[in-house]
């Protein structure tokens, strides 16, 4: 379906991936709807939540499209149902566990009117009292942390990017990638692949409520290990040569957590010298991480699971 964008004033829709979301996406969705904006917006959730998601939805945001889906959907292909059902030019993705600030439209705008088809924004971490939270927020989003500047990127976070509907059509959509993470990574590179210019502002963050649980802490690291090996072997990003070739690697594999605990401290630091020195006990926290982290991308590199 080939649909006309106007430019001057076009159409926005917001598309919400959620899964078992109940104790975040009415914080979610009120963000959105007390966005300072005077121009027209169609939410849409995209759920498969076995909780009690789609209730909260359907009875305190009845503005709100939800589209319930019958089984777990990766995030990849709920964000694809979103964007064949929404009727906007500019399509926006958050999270729903995100908290948008009351200016994310107008300041994602304000970057697609630089001639930009792909804008977005840091993520940051909305409970940083925990430091099983701030651990998961490093390990996650260090390649991320909030610039001073703007800056074109070759890779945006799909909890705080908008697009422009042609470019997500040329790009094909979102992959899906049931049982792993990093899909937006995929769908970044091959846009990046073709040309298309991404802009990255600092004045565009997006709060996200991290696990603040040690079981969902390592079970994400794992998950998050094996999602990196998935990554590697459909790119040709650094580190794809250990992912196909991992016999001709295994003397070095052991050297992959310590170099990945060097690079997140290092991005830490030069991000807040004052918080790096703050937290000591946060790098113990990292470490653990890394190591289930490290556990998962090697079960997945030789298939044993």
């Amino acid at each position: 379906m080939q649909i006309e964008i106007n430019r001057s004033n076009p159409k926005l829709s917001i598309i919400i991936p959620s899964y078992n979301s109940a104790g975040t996406i009415a914080d979610c969705l009120s963000s959105l709807l007390n966005q300072k904006t005077e121009r027209q917006l169609e939410i849409i959730v995209v759920d498969s939540s076995q909780d009690q998601t789609p209730r909260i939805v359907r009875d305190k945001f009845p503005q709100v499209r939800l589209i319930h889906l019958g089984q777990k959907t990766d995030q990849g292909s709920a964000r694809n149902i979103g964007t064949k059902t929404a009727s906007g030019d500019i399509l926006f993705f958050i999270d729903s566990d995100c908290i948008a600030p009351p200016d994310w439209i107008e300041q994602m705008l304000a970057g697609h009117s630089q001639g930009y088809s792909a804008v977005g924004g840091p993520i940051v971490n909305a409970n940083p009292e925990s430091l099983i939270s701030y651990a998961g927020y490093l390990l996650e989003f260090n390649d991320l942390l909030p610039p001073k500047s703007g800056m074109e990127v070759n890779h945006l976070p799909s909890g705080n990017v908008s697009y422009r509907r042609e470019i997500l059509e040329k790009g094909g959509g979102f992959p899906a990638a049931s049982g792993y993470y990093l899909e937006d990574l995929l769908f970044n590179n091959r846009l990046s692949q073709t040309g298309v210019k991404m802009w990255y502002d600092p004045k565009i963050p997006m709060a996200h409520v991290h696990r603040s649980t040690w079981r969902d802490f390592i079970r994400h690291q794992i998950v998050y290990g094996k999602s990196n090996v998935h990554l590697l072997r459909h790119t040709r990003m650094q580190g794809a040569f250990i992912a196909r070739h991992p016999y001709l690697c295994l003397p070095l594999l052991p050297l992959l957590p310590i170099v990945k605990f060097c690079r997140v401290a290092w991005r830490f630091f030069s991000w807040s010298p004052k918080e790096f020195f703050k937290h000591p006990l946060i790098f113990a926290i990292l470490a653990l991480g890394l190591l289930f982290w490290f556990y998962g991308f090697v079960r997945e590199l030789f298939n044993l699971s």
